[in-house]
């Protein structure tokens, strides 16, 4: 297994409704619970032990997932209300005005934007009003 000083965090987002989440990897033991949260939603890999993965999600809690259950395109999650605009610029226009909470696919970076596809609707967000977008690896 490697330790958190060992491992490169990596993004996923959440691959099914109601996935199973455990204490510590493997299924030894009872599961902690059956999770549904909404499929897309952004985690960070902290941890990998065979095919169990440690996460963490836009809250905080961390617990392990199995492999499958994880999808690894990239998603953000909306912490602050923020707004969608046309161009990564204070003035561009917007495009749409988001609440927090929103998921949408992260498909690009700028400096400290984010661009994002949510609703059909694309632009860019600054990376401060995301969780799961400070690092552009994977795009």
């Amino acid at each position: 297994m490697l330790g958190a000083a060992q491992f490169e965090t990596i993004h996923a987002a959440w691959r099914i409704r109601g996935a199973l989440v455990l204490a510590c990897p493997g299924l030894v033991l009872p599961p902690l619970e059956v999770r549904a949260e909404r499929v897309g939603l952004p985690l960070e890999v902290t941890a990998e032990s065979g095919p169990w993965r440690r996460i963490r999600d836009p809250d905080g809690a961390q617990t392990w997932m199995h492999a499958q259950n994880l999808d690894t395109r990239r998603t953000a999650y909306l912490e602050h209300a923020a707004t969608l605009r046309q161009i990564g610029h204070d003035d561009a226009r917007a495009v749409a005005y988001l609440a927090p909470g929103v998921v949408g696919a992260l498909t690009g970076c700028q400096g400290e934007w984010r661009r994002i596809a949510v609703g059909g609707r694309v632009g860019w967000v600054k990376s401060r009003d995301l969780w799961g977008a400070d690092a552009c690896n994977g795009l």
